[in-house]
This record gives C-alpha cells, structure tokens and sequence, in this order.
C-alpha cells in the first residue's frame, strides 16, 4: 500500500491513487478491451496484462482478494508471501 500512497503520475499527484478493490477490479476486468485501446493511444503507458491483481478487498490480516485479468479467477492469497501485480487507479482530474 505504501507504493499506491506514493505513486504520482503526470499531474495526479502522490495521495490521489488508491489499489483498487475487488469490485472495481472486476469491472476493471469487464472493461479490459475498451481500457486497452485507450491505453495503447497513451506513450509509455502498460496495456493490462492477463495476470493476477491484488485488490485493496481484504480477507483477513494476512490475505487479500486478487483478480486474473485472464482467467476471470478471484483468489484470496497471503499478500504477505505472494507477489502480483499492483495497479493504482485514481479519478481523472477534470
């Protein structure tokens, strides 16, 4: 969580990002495709990959929701011994 607090992109600045969680994972997930091809308009922006995410949705001290952008498959795995993908989002500044 540290990452997220700290990230800072453009002009959305460190303390607007936040991990998603669960729900906006599955509709981040639902909406890959769209999200995609406006990503790949964007230089040096990362398309989503089809690889597990990490939600801010816990299950417990130790473990936490995950989403496969691939497979459609929700986990609950230790977050303290597994590494996955962290993808901040942040509301676009209008």
């Amino acid at each position: 969580l540290g990452y997220v607090n700290s990230y800072s992109h453009g002009s959305i600045a460190a303390g607007s990002w936040w991990l998603p969680s669960l729900g906006e994972l599955l509709f981040i997930s639902a909406n890959k495709h769209r999200i995609n091809k406006a990503l790949a308009l964007i230089t040096g922006a990362n398309l989503l990959p089809d690889s597990a995410h990490w939600s801010s949705t816990e299950l417990s001290a130790t473990s936490a929701w995950s989403l496969n952008f691939g497979s459609g498959l929700v986990n609950g795995l230790n977050k303290t011994t597994l590494s996955l993908i962290v993808r901040p989002v942040a509301e676009w500044p209008y």
